[in-house]
């Protein structure tokens, strides 16, 4: 399946993992952090998902992302929101039924 923002996702069988292409921006951004969000999170005062791995596929020149799932259960949830910052509509489920996609850019 795919993120809300039509990049690849795909998820472990149990669950706990998710693997997610990155766009350029969002590779770009995470190489500037990656020192700072290492910190933040080896300090273990955070709320923050864990990100595991960061690679390239060198035949694709695609990027990657490993992730802690924390959302491992299916729903229905009340609300569901991707909290990534931008002008489009984030809102994935309301009341158990899923959200079209509205772009406002």
């Amino acid at each position: 399946g795919g993120g809300k923002g039509g990049d690849l996702m795909a998820f472990t069988r149990d669950g706990q993992y998710i693997v997610k292409e990155l766009n350029r921006t969002d590779h770009e951004s995470l190489l500037r952090v990656a020192e700072s969000y290492v910190s933040h999170v080896l300090s273990g005062e955070t709320l923050l998902c864990t990100f595991y791995l960061h690679y390239a596929d060198l035949d694709t020149e695609k990027t990657y992302v490993v992730m802690r799932n924390l959302l491992p259960h299916k729903g229905p949830f009340v609300g569901l929101y991707d909290l990534k910052g931008c002008a489009d509509d984030k809102t994935l489920e309301r009341n158990g039924r899923k959200v079209v996609a509205v772009h406002k850019r």
